[in-house]
């Protein structure tokens, strides 16, 4: 009975294989004859060794393979990789399922080999047509399996906290930046982690949307960089500071709370708030004088 049983769930399998990939290449041939491209079917390209292709668009020099089940994905992506590097087409490999590793993931993006979940084959059209190959990077990386190997997360950190030493970004924007290097669930834990370091901070959000922007510790001139963003309250405060500070260090001398709302551009209940916690930070030094409290920076 168990080896009937076995049998059975054998063939169970082969059919839902066989049914995935006729329904793969039959959603990847009506989204390329919706979108006007010429294609053929079963097509020889020879690499190493001779290849028998799903789809082949001679006109845009591309040609994609399906994979339609886990245990063939290394061997489609190596058939993609030959083609690739022998006759120097554009191949595309749509995988039925989330089988890429991120080894496969990061060999993909070195020899040029774009891999596409099922579920996004719709943006292989307009890729071609419209925007055209934007490096040899997935058009979106699909879904990676297993647990992602810890000195990838270690490079993914560096990588991360490079960015936002040149300039504060978003959330998305550090994404997509990493596209098809690192996983998106990665990068997001990686922002999370570094944040929770004290490494990198929040310094607003989005006026739009609400998204947070982040910027590294020591980046350091972002008065100007943080335009289209509406600055988080401790990064107002920060600055704050650091205006009443330049203030007085240019004075060189004494300066009453008017005059430094003069200087700064700011108004006096927040000169006010700005100096107290300068003040109890030690920063700064008041003594009462006859036009109101003096204040100065501490030596």
């Amino acid at each position: 009975m168990s080896f009937l049983y076995t049998w059975k769930g054998l063939f169970t399998k082969m059919f839902i294989d066989v049914n995935m990939k006729s329904r793969v290449k039959s959603r990847l041939k009506r989204v390329l004859k919706e979108a006007g491209i010429d294609f053929r079917e079963n097509v020889k390209v020879r690499g190493s060794l001779e290849w028998i292709v799903d789809i082949e668009i001679p006109e845009y020099d591309v040609v994609i393979v399906c994979c339609e089940w886990e245990g063939e994905a290394w061997g489609k992506y190596i058939e993609c990789q030959d083609i690739a590097q022998k006759t120097g087409k554009t191949c595309i490999l749509v995988m039925a399922g989330p089988w890429a590793t991120v080894e496969m993931m990061r060999l993909a993006t070195v020899y040029g080999v774009i891999i596409v979940d099922h579920e996004d084959m719709y943006r292989i059209p307009s890729t071609i047509l419209g925007e055209g190959w934007s490096g040899n990077v997935a058009l979106k990386p699909p879904k990676i399996r297993g647990k992602t190997p810890r000195k990838v997360v270690e490079e993914c950190q560096k990588e991360v906290l490079k960015l936002l030493s040149d300039r504060p970004l978003t959330r998305s924007e550090i994404v997509e930046a990493l596209s098809g290097r690192y996983p998106e669930r990665t990068v997001w834990w990686c922002i999370s982690k570094l944040r929770t370091m004290g490494v990198i901070r929040v310094l607003g959000r989005t006026a739009g949307s609400g998204r947070a922007i982040y910027a590294a510790i020591n980046l350091k001139g972002l008065e100007g960089a943080v335009e289209r963003y509406i600055p988080s309250k401790a990064w107002t405060r920060e600055v704050r500071r650091g205006k009443v500070i330049e203030a007085l260090k240019n004075a060189g001398s004494w300066l009453t709370t008017r005059q430094i709302a003069e200087v700064t551009g700011m108004s006096i209940p927040q000169v006010i708030a700005t100096l107290r916690s300068l003040m109890m930070k030690g920063v700064l030094v008041r003594v009462k004088g006859k036009g109101g409290t003096l204040w100065k920076i501490r030596q």
